[in-house]
C-alpha cells in the first residue's frame, strides 16, 4: 500500500543503520564488526501504529572489503485517511475496502467528520545488503540490494556507488545509480481510476519502476568541520495511483453525492538538493542539514534538520533534534470535485499531496556499556498540519531503543551521530 510505504520510508530514514556508515580501514589481520539491535514504536494519534524490529550488521572481511546486512520486521495497523468527505447532512452509506480485502459499510448520515479512515492491519519484512571493496587506494566501489514483502506490496532493487578521494583525502566525490521494482497487489486487483467506488471495475496487479541517480561531494574543511552536498534525480513510471484513495464529488452545499477512485500520472520525475555539515566542538558535536526537493507534479518542499549532541560524564550523552518541513500542494491535488464539472484526467484528495507543514522535536540519551557497547533511547514528537486548514492535524509519537556493539574505529564527524 502506498500510504504504508511512505510511513515505512520515513521510519527507515529515522531508524539507525550501519549500511551507510564509513569505518576506518582495517589491517589485514583484523576483522572488526559492528552490530545494532533496535526496536521502534511509532503511533499517529487515532490513526496508524507501527511496531518495528531492526537487526543490522557490518563486518570487515579484509583490508579492503566489507559487507553489511540489515533485516527489518514490522507490523502496522490502525486507520488511514482515504480522502473522502462526510457532509454534515449526507445520507446513505459509503463502502470502502481495506488492504486486507474486507469491505465495510459506513453510515455517514448526520456525520460532520472530514476525511473518513480506512482501517487495516499488515506485516512487512525487508532485507538490505551491501558489499564494499577498495578498487585501489583512493577508489571504493559499493554494491547494494534490497527486497521487501507485505500482504499487498512487494519490492526489490539494486544499486551501486563509486567513491573517489582527492586532495590528500580531504575531498570525496561520489556517484551512484539504483533501480527498484515494486508490485502493488490489492485484494481483488487495482481499481480503474475515476470509476465510482460504489461500482468498481478491478484490474490485475500494478507495477512501477524507479531509477535514481546521485552525485555528491564531501569536503573536510578543518580538523573539526566537514560538509557535504548531494544532488539526486529520480524517475518513476508505471502504476503510481494509490488503490485505496478516493475523492468525493460534492453539490453546491458541499454535500458528497458520489465517490471516485483517484487518478495519478503514470510517471514522476523527482529532484533533490541536499546539504549537511557537522562541527566538532571541544566535546560536543552539532549537525545541520537542509534539503530542497521538487518534482514534475508541482510539489516543492524544504526541510531543515538540526541535531546537537551534548557530552555528559563517563561517555554518556544527550542529543537534541529539531526538524521543520514544509511542502506545497501538487498540481493534481483537489480537496473535492464539484458536481457537474469536468473531471480532471489526474486528481487526488490524498492530503499527503497537499500543503503540509511538519514539525519535529526529539531527544536521545546514550550510555556506554563497556568500551565497545552502547545503549541509546530516543523519543520524538511530530505534528503534521494542513496549511489550508481542511484536514485535522496529525500528532505522532516515535520511541526507539538501540543496543550497539562496535569494533570499528570511526574517523568522520558523520559517525557522531549517524545522520
Amino acid at each position: 500500500m502506498n500510504g504504508k510505504k511512505s510511513i515505512r520510508n520515513a521510519l527507515a530514514v529515522a531508524a539507525c543503520t550501519v549500511l551507510s556508515q564509513t569505518p576506518a580501514p582495517a589491517s589485514a589481520d583484523e576483522f572488526p564488526w559492528k552490530a545494532d539491535l533496535s526496536t521502534l514504536y511509532y503511533t499517529e494519534k487515532d490513526r496508524v501504529t507501527v511496531s518495528e524490529s531492526i537487526a543490522s550488521l557490518r563486518r570487515e572481511i579484509g583490508s579492503d572489503e566489507a559487507f553489511g546486512l540489515k533485516v527489518t520486521f514490522d507490523t502496522i495497523s490502525g486507520a488511514s485517511a482515504n480522502g473522502a468527505i462526510f457532509g454534515a447532512n449526507a445520507g446513505g452509506v459509503q463502502t470502502v475496502t481495506s488492504p486486507s480485502g474486507a469491505s465495510r459499510t459506513i453510515n455517514i448520515g448526520g456525520s460532520s467528520r472530514i476525511d473518513p479512515l480506512t482501517e487495516f492491519t499488515d506485516t512487512h519484512i525487508a532485507a538490505q545488503f551491501a558489499f564494499e571493496k577498495a578498487l585501489w587506494r583512493t577508489l571504493t566501489a559499493r554494491a547494494e540490494g534490497n527486497l521487501g514483502f507485505e500482504n499487498d506490496y512487494d519490492s526489490y532493487g539494486a544499486g551501486g556507488l563509486l567513491s573517489g578521494d582527492l586532495n590528500h583525502r580531504l575531498t570525496t566525490l561520489t556517484g551512484g545509480l539504483s533501480f527498484n521494482n515494486d508490485t502493488v497487489k490489492p485484494i481483488g486487483g487495482t481499481p480503474v481510476a475515476l470509476n465510482r467506488v460504489s461500482d468498481p471495475t478491478r484490474l490485475g496487479l500494478g507495477e512501477k519502476r524507479t531509477i535514481d541517480l546521485l552525485f555528491g561531494v564531501s569536503q573536510v574543511i578543518s580538523r573539526t568541520t566537514i560538509t557535504q552536498v548531494n544532488v539526486t534525480h529520480g524517475m518513476t513510471d508505471g502504476y503510481l495511483t494509490d488503490p485505496y484513495k478516493i475523492i468525493s464529488v460534492v453539490d453546491t452545499a458541499g454535500e458528497p453525492v458520489d465517490n471516485l477512485f483517484e487518478s495519478r500520472p503514470a510517471s514522476r520525475s523527482r529532484n533533490t538538493l541536499f546539504w549537511r555539515t557537522a562541527h566538532h566542538f571541544t566535546e560536543d558535536v552539532i549537525h545541520f542539514a537542509y534539503r530542497y526537493a521538487w518534482d514534475d507534479w508541482g510539489i516543492r518542499s524544504h526541510t531543515a534538520d538540526l541535531r546537537y549532541r551534548y557530552e555528559l560524564a563517563r561517555g554518556h550523552y544527550l542529543q537534541a533534534h529539531l526538524r521543520y518541513y514544509t511542502q506545497s500542494a501538487s498540481d493534481i491535488y483537489r480537496f473535492s470535485l464539484a458536481e457537474g464539472e469536468p473531471i480532471p484526467l489526474f486528481v487526488s484528495a490524498d492530503y499527503r499531496l497537499g500543503n503540509l507543514i511538519t514539525q519535529t522535536a526529539g531527544l536521545k540519551y546514550g550510555l556506554p556499556l563497556g568500551k565497545k557497547m552502547e545503549f541509546s533511547v530516543r523519543a520524538e514528537y511530530l505534528q503534521q498540519t494542513d496549511a489550508d486548514d481542511r484536514f485535522p492535524k496529525v500528532d505522532v509519537l516515535l520511541v526507539q531503543a538501540t543496543l550497539s556493539y562496535s569494533d570499528l574505529v570511526d574517523y568522520a564527524l558523520w559517525s557522531r551521530p549517524p545522520p
